[in-house]
């Protein structure tokens, strides 16, 4: 142990530069229960605990305040409130972390609650007597009163070969072969449930509980252990209520929701409420969570998707501000946009969330947005009257990225004064791309928006996307690409996008998404049809969609009337194919379940009103502008 090879005398071993004059009062923390030493060095007033004042002052402590001159530091996470640092000190590894209470919501903060590292210093004791698994502190230290005057201090020790949670379960978990994955996926879930369920048992509530913010290491033994860190966010009583842990545990759903099965979920709640009733009558800790383990199952579904909104609604934000994820561009000729830096979660789908650009390389790239639309330096997909759209090339850092640019104009006079005065076509595009994506629906990654304004009226705008590889439209696969399969293998392979496709719309339309122009070309299809891979149906052109907090029976029917019209034209396309399509999308477990017989007869209804008005159009245009 450190403490019988470190000097406890504060006044040995002082490095060159330090403060001297240094108290060592050994008793128990009047902020805490841990036995600690009270030091003061350098202007900070460090509480640390018994045998580890070495770390603080001795002579190969760093400069706790200017780690980025320590030869030993490596910055992990950077903010304006926060700095986290790996430092090592002699072959011992520490994780240091700076606190910045900033702003009146900060400063407010620590003058009621304390500074962070204080904060983190208490929830550390409150585990250590009630044997909640945490990251282990060392000693925190703050400047001035209430820490109001520098950075705040605290020094954790790092846990050996511990991964947070998320970056457990994707590289020890879901990579393992099926039978090993069973094995493992069963034992996280379990250390997971103990640890959480003995947290809230004990009046232990970390208000930002996801998968990050635990840690997972495995025991000699080869078992996982489950332990919380970032504790400035834990409140502390004498007992969680009911409501408070079905929202915290709705927070760590919401990541598992995505990367672990149903299965392994309902798994988790059992264990949870298996280890709460084990502890309320072993212990004597309290009363045991009130709910049954289906009462917990509906309650947790309900505040799931209530966190998942909210937590959506606040990554839409995110897209129109600037940050290190997004930044607002302004160029020359009036021009002004939104582009993409970086993205928080990477897709094997997508090489643009792979990659990390800066405003400079925007900034150069779009210094006239209109350059990238040059007949030169772009190969044409589509001249119309409502919009030009081409492929480019970014000369970007990691090679030149394929992307689509769309320049929107407006089809009459009346729509081209309405335009000047409100959001562009474009910008919408933007906003509507990064909600799907957000939402885990299937698109082109957003890039850049551009709009170009003169006192404040539109003038033109311009989106580029990232070009989907390997795609082919909705309408081509069909009318190409599936006429010349054997039946059997035409059958297989129909059944597939059917099914592929109805759980598309069934979960757009889950969560919140309305689309009016809903057909056959605005779906892009990701399929190698002589691989065995299931196909990957992409949305794109998103000028018809809409976010609703909930939508309506005919916005729920517009899609699937739009998509029946839309494929007339496909003779791969049965009237069989139709009816194999809407009872998969009646079906589907996912929202309430309709009687296929009704669908259908009022989609043929829309139908046959829609084929009306398409033909009445298409002779419109004809007479207007000569083509359709």
């Amino acid at each position: 142990m450190p403490s019988s090879t470190r000097p406890n005398d504060p006044s040995a071993g002082l490095g060159s530069g330090q403060d001297p004059r240094t108290s060592t009062d050994t008793a128990d923390s009047h902020v805490a229960g841990w036995p600690s030493v009270k030091v003061l060095t350098n202007g900070v007033t460090w509480q640390v605990r018994p045998g580890w004042e070495w770390v603080v002052y001795g002579p190969k402590a760093p400069n706790w305040l200017h780690l980025i001159a320590e030869p030993h530091a490596e910055p992990v996470k950077r903010n304006a409130a926060r700095e986290v640092w790996r430092v090592t000190i002699e072959e011992q590894e520490f994780f240091v972390k700076l606190y910045r209470e900033t702003g009146i919501s900060g400063i407010a903060r620590a003058l009621l609650r304390g500074p962070g590292c204080e904060l983190e210093w208490r929830a550390g004791d409150h585990a250590r007597r009630h044997q909640i698994p945490t990251v282990e502190p060392v000693a925190y230290g703050t400047i001035g009163a209430r820490g109001l005057r520098g950075p705040g201090i605290f020094i954790t020790r790092a846990m050996p070969r511990a991964l947070p949670l998320n970056e457990h379960w994707s590289r020890r978990v879901l990579v393992a072969s099926p039978d090993i994955r069973r094995i493992k996926a069963s034992a996280v879930i379990e250390a997971a449930a103990h640890s959480v369920a003995r947290a809230h048992q004990f009046g232990f509530l970390h208000r930002d509980l996801h998968a990050g913010n635990l840690l997972a290491s495995e025991g000699d033994d080869g078992r996982p252990c489950i332990a919380f860190v970032d504790l400035h966010n834990v409140r502390l009583g004498s007992h969680v209520p009911d409501p408070l842990a079905v929202r915290n545990l709705a927070q760590l759903n919401q990541w598992f929701r995505r990367r672990a099965s149903r299965t392994d979920r309902l798994r988790f709640l059992r264990h949870y409420i298996a280890f709460r009733e084990d502890l309320s009558r072993r212990t004597g800790s309290g009363p045991n969570i009130g709910l049954s383990y289906r009462q917990l199952v509906k309650a947790l579904g309900e505040a799931a998707d209530r966190h998942a909104r909210q937590l959506w609604a606040k990554r839409d934000r995110v897209a129109m501000r600037d940050g290190k994820y997004f930044c607002r561009l302004k160029t020359r000729g009036g021009w002004r946009g939104h582009a993409y830096l970086r993205a928080k979660h990477t897709s094997g789908h997508s090489r643009a969330s792979q990659m990390q650009f800066n405003r400079s390389q925007w900034r150069c790239w779009l210094d006239n947005p209109l350059d990238l639309l040059r007949k030169d330096r772009s190969r044409l997909i589509k001249d119309s009257h409502t919009a030009y759209v081409c492929r480019a090339q970014l000369p970007a850092d990691e090679g030149p990225l394929e992307i689509v640019c769309k320049r929107a104009r407006p089809r009459t006079w009346l729509k081209k004064c309405y335009y000047l005065f409100c959001k562009s076509r474009n910008l919408e595009s933007w906003r509507r791309g990064y909600q799907l994506l957000n939402r885990d629906l299937p698109t082109a990654r957003p890039l850049a928006v551009m709009e170009r304004r003169f006192a404040g009226l539109l003038l033109d705008s311009v989106v580029m996307t990232e070009a989907l590889s390997r795609a082919r439209d909705f309408d081509a696969l069909l009318r190409m690409d599936l006429l010349n399969q054997d039946p059997r293998t035409l059958r297989r392979q129909k059944d597939q996008l059917i099914d592929r496709l109805a759980r598309l719309v069934k979960d757009m339309q889950t969560k919140g998404f309305a689309h009016r122009d809903f057909k056959a070309a605005n779906l892009m299809v990701q399929w190698d049809l002589a691989a065995s891979q299931l196909p990957r149906i992409v949305l794109v052109d998103l000028d018809g969609l809409i976010l609703r907090r909930r939508l309506s029976r005919r916005q729920r029917l517009r899609p699937l009337m739009r998509l029946n019209v839309s494929l007339d034209e496909a003779k791969v396309v049965t009237r069989t194919d139709r009816l194999r399509f809407l009872k998969a999308y009646a079906t589907i477990p996912n929202g309430a379940r309709e009687d296929w017989r009704s669908l259908w007869r009022e989609i043929e209804r829309m139908s046959y009103r829609k084929r009306a008005h398409k033909e009445k159009r298409r002779k419109w245009k004809l007479k207007r502008y000569g083509r359709a």
